[in-house]
């Protein structure tokens, strides 16, 4: 004797905004379900919600593209999971029923195929929305600054740069990034890549211009020796190099005499 599928898988067997409810071919199979939504506000909320959900079901297979083979394989699956445990039963009722006895085996319904087709689906999208959640969720790697990009941000900086505003030490101070020399000034200013920290640098009778960007932006310099930055405006040598996440930019004035090699332990990269 076939059992009867519940109201719930009644519900799982309609398509969200479809006819199938009222379609006459389908009136036997989905008559609890019927009389449950004239009688029953109960089973009117669920009915909404498996509506809803499977709205949000479809919505998901038309937003994403599946990989090629994905349903198929997905569909074979769930037929063959349901087909080994029927099997795994009806042999063991066999090997348990004594001889010239007639036992009565009762078969469980057919699957729906719509409810299978419907569960796998869903299962499809939940898949695809994971990795979709994961590809958009994972770091992603900050794109290349290009070299007219560089020599742009380094023109700026040094215009904003002001060496007679600078806060002087109150003792010998270092400057960073392997620079020699001393600081003999220093400042902060604002910029669209984030803040930029500025050294007046003295070695020998000669002056520099040192900054310092954190930045997590990957730029077109090595991490020492410097790397020449042209383009500059303003009579300006630069030499440039990124390391540990900090970008350095040394600067002299041209016709200053000064010579950035002077500045840095090792000689640039031509």
């Amino acid at each position: 004797m076939n059992q009867r599928p519940t109201i719930r898988e009644q519900m799982d067997a309609c398509r969200p905004d479809s006819d199938d409810l009222h379609l006459p071919e389908h009136a036997a199979d989905l008559a609890e379900l019927q009389a449950g939504l004239r009688e029953s506000v109960d089973v009117r909320t669920q009915w909404e919600r498996s509506q809803q959900d499977s709205r949000i079901i479809r919505g998901a297979m038309q937003d994403v593209s599946l990989p090629s083979g994905l349903e198929g394989r997905l569909l074979a699956a769930a037929h063959a999971a349901q087909a080994v445990p029927l099997a795994g039963v009806e042999q063991a009722v066999r090997e348990e029923t004594p001889a010239g006895d007639h036992p009565v085996v009762s078969t469980p319904a057919k699957t729906n195929r719509r409810l299978v087709i419907r569960v796998t689906v869903g299962l499809i999208a939940a898949s695809v929305l994971v990795g979709v959640f994961a590809v958009q969720s994972w770091p992603q790697k900050e794109q290349q600054v290009s070299k007219d990009q560089l020599a742009s941000q380094v023109d700026e900086w040094l215009r904003t740069v002001d060496v007679r505003t600078m806060v002087k030490p109150t003792k010998a101070m270092r400057p960073p990034g392997g620079v020699l020399g001393t600081v003999v000034g220093s400042s902060s200013i604002a910029s669209s890549q984030g803040k930029v920290t500025a050294y007046s640098v003295s070695l020998r009778g000669s002056n520099a211009t040192l900054l310092v960007i954190p930045t997590s932006q990957q730029y077109p310099v090595n991490s020492m020796p410097f790397t020449k930055v042209s383009g500059i405006s303003g009579g300006w040598l630069v030499g440039a190099w990124q390391k540990d996440g900090v970008l350095y930019v040394i600067a002299v004035l041209e016709r200053s005499g000064a010579d950035l090699n002077q500045f840095t332990p090792l000689r640039p990269i031509g």
